[in-house]
């Protein structure tokens, strides 16, 4: 009798076969570049803003904060910039350790130069600590990270009510947009019996408020938009027309000198942050764009430590008695740039410091 064949046993993977992970969309070149854009506007404006020669150009650059704050809405809602269910508390806990802990990180840092500034160079009081200063911080930039996390936090449950909706994004899209059209022509008044630094945390957020609501309405009507315009130049060039516009609007009616936010009117400012916003979300991603675009993704690292370079300079030209040579003022702008990038890469470099870099 022939031997029985005996099968060979099946081998059986030990491995669990898990599904590819969704694929990531192309980073889009043209919204780094305008955040890189945004990042040198903010840079030019807190190195010239007391020139008396360069000081009336701060107009042409103040879409900046404002394209900031829109970008900021907008991306949020409209489910790019998080994870789509991650839930309030996780985002809340993200922002927080991504935003806040830096800046009270930064604001120790710029608490320690200006008190060694004051004691040793300029001899003056030491800096005023209260309570603002948690939402104010210690250099007058840091105020927009306690902002914008706040306006992130506010805005976050409207995700889910667009998510429900079609049509009924019209109704929210037109009511933010006229919302902060009225916000934009009042202009915030002075508060008296208030802190100083509580008085300009709110002149500040009100000034910008216009654009947490543009940003609520771009992206309650975006995903309606015919790809016909999104997809083409006509929403660059759209959003050309508004950025171009009100920076000729800011170069007749801001106010020179400058005393605070509100001598800057507030809707072309927001406005020409919004036309930014349109030229960004052209998804044009054309090699010239790649240098602007580096520097672009390093926005927030840019803004947190540009002032380190810009007081600097101002301090050192003050203590050398050279006074206010625009010349000067445009070479520290340039060296200040290049310096606060070098910072930031060398930050972003090395584990410990990498998270003071959102």
């Amino acid at each position: 009798m022939g031997e029985l064949a005996v099968a060979e046993r099946p081998e059986v993977s030990r491995e669990l076969s898990v599904p590819p992970a969704p694929a990531r969309p192309p980073r889009n070149l043209m919204l780094d570049a305008c955040r890189g854009l945004g990042s040198l506007a903010v840079i030019w404006v807190h190195t010239i803003i007391d020139s008396p020669k360069l000081a009336k150009t701060a107009a042409l650059a103040r879409y900046g904060t404002a394209f900031f704050a829109i970008v900021a809405i907008f991306f949020l809602l409209h489910g790019i910039s998080s994870k789509p269910d991650e839930g309030f508390w996780a985002y809340a806990k993200l922002r927080f350790r991504r935003l806040y802990l830096p800046f009270l990180v930064w604001s120790v840092i710029y608490l320690l130069l200006r008190t060694v500034n004051r004691a040793f160079v300029v001899q003056k009081e030491p800096v005023h600590l209260n309570i603002q200063r948690l939402f104010m911080g210690t250099a007058r930039h840091l105020w927009f990270l306690p902002f914008i996390l706040l306006a992130g936090l506010a805005c976050y449950h409207l995700r889910a009510v667009l998510k429900r909706l079609h049509y009924g994004r019209i109704a929210i899209a037109i009511a933010a947009f006229a919302a902060g059209f009225i916000i934009a022509n009042i202009r915030s008044r002075n508060f008296p019996r208030i802190e100083h630094y509580t008085g300009k945390f709110i002149h500040n957020a009100w000034m910008f408020l216009p654009g947490v609501m543009w940003g609520i309405a771009l992206a309650s009507i975006y995903p309606l938009l015919p790809r016909k315009f999104t997809k083409t130049p006509a929403i660059a060039f759209v959003g050309l027309f508004l950025l171009l516009g009100s920076l000729i609007w800011l170069w007749f009616v801001s106010e020179l000198p400058f005393i605070d936010t509100r001598s800057v009117p507030s809707l072309p400012r927001n406005i020409s942050g919004l036309g930014l916003l349109l030229i960004a979300l052209y998804p044009w991603n054309s090699p010239i764009l790649v240098p602007i675009a580096a520097f672009g993704r390093t926005t927030y690292g840019i803004y947190l430590v540009h002032l380190i370079f810009v007081d600097s300079f101002e301090l050192l030209m003050k203590r050398t008695h050279l006074g206010r040579q625009w010349w000067l003022e445009i070479a520290s702008y340039v060296v200040s740039v290049i310096l606060s990038l070098l910072l930031v890469r060398l930050m972003r470099a090395w584990k410990g410091t990498a998270w003071l870099i959102p």
